[in-house]
């Protein structure tokens, strides 16, 4: 049972750093040269989730500027507001988790009690 509270914090932690790198990403949208990160989330050794971050080095769109080409940030607006979906549903989906854990540890010390 201990064991099943930890994935789900995992998994809140997991999903808490795919809406942060989604913020930042937005947040820099219209940064020039701004390179956007991309949070991966995968299984550990003992089976809960983790999240890698990696930068993602494709070019952005160009603009002209006073001095030529001015490359923008590759940042896709609509790719991002997906990622945000899913961290958040995740997010909830994991708390929902979390609620259930709390009933059931609640249901098992009325009976001992």
């Amino acid at each position: 049972m201990i064991d099943s509270i930890g994935s789900t914090l995992a998994g809140l932690s997991v999903h808490t750093q795919k809406i942060r790198t989604v913020a930042h990403n937005v947040a820099n949208v219209n940064t020039g040269e701004f390179k956007k990160d991309c949070v991966t989330i995968h299984s550990n050794e003992f089976g809960q989730p983790e999240a890698n971050t990696s930068r993602v080095n494709t070019p952005g769109y160009t603009i002209p500027g006073p001095e030529g080409e001015v490359e923008m940030s590759n940042v896709d607006i609509v790719e991002e507001m997906l990622d945000m979906t899913l961290g958040k549903n995740g997010f909830l989906a994991n708390l929902k988790v979390l609620k259930s854990e709390e009933e059931i540890f609640d249901s098992v010390l009325d009976i001992l009690a």
